[in-house]
């Protein structure tokens, strides 16, 4: 059998036996998103989670080691999930934002609101959120009209603000969430003065 056709076999061998791997971690990420959700990061433990998941507390740290392993993990998930890129359909700054406002995941958005309290009281994690957030917000800035009043990067700035705020006022039972969208859509649409930065 030649090298190649040997390789070959190899990584679909490979590939084979890692696919229930990677689906029992994205299972107990979920189910860590889930209690996170329902219980704060503060009160999540490691039981929880396998019985959320539907697994044994040892199967669980075989995948997670440890509590901040599996934190980790789902901060970078929760992360993945903030910085996802738009809608290819979604055009313009606005309607990407009324997109993610109507349709953003409660549990992942409680769960990051968690992480950013948690991320005031700890540098490396305050640091770890605002690179999400810059990475977030440059998105948003190639999506932003150049208007004379604001650059793409401030009104980036404003649109992330507008979102997490809708998103926290969602959280919080608001009926209103989404106004603040059509209010900065309005504020795009007026008559431009010049720019401040």
């Amino acid at each position: 059998m030649s090298e190649d056709v040997r390789i070959t076999i190899e990584e679909a061998d490979m590939s084979w036996h890692k696919r229930p791997e990677d689906q029992r971690r994205e299972q107990i990420i979920a189910a860590a998103l889930r209690v996170a959700a329902r219980d704060g990061l503060a009160r999540l433990t490691l039981r929880k989670v396998a019985a959320e998941a539907g697994l044994s507390h040892g199967s669980l740290l075989f995948h997670y080691g440890s509590k901040d392993l599996l934190l980790e993990a789902l901060l970078d998930a929760v992360l993945d999930w903030l910085i996802r890129p738009a809608a290819p359909t979604a055009r313009r700054l606005t309607d990407v934002l009324r997109e993610e406002v109507s349709h953003a995941d409660p549990d992942h958005t409680a769960v990051l609101l968690d992480f950013w309290v948690v991320g005031t009281r700890t540098p490396a994690l305050r640091k770890r959120m605002r690179t999400a957030m810059e990475s977030y917000e440059t998105r948003l800035a190639t999506l932003a009209p150049d208007t004379a009043a604001v650059s793409p990067r401030q009104l980036a700035a404003l649109a992330n603000t507008v979102v997490f705020g809708a998103a926290l006022r969602r959280l919080l039972g608001a009926d209103n969430h989404t106004d603040a969208v059509g209010a900065l859509e309005k504020l795009l649409a007026a008559e431009p003065t010049a720019r401040s930065d």
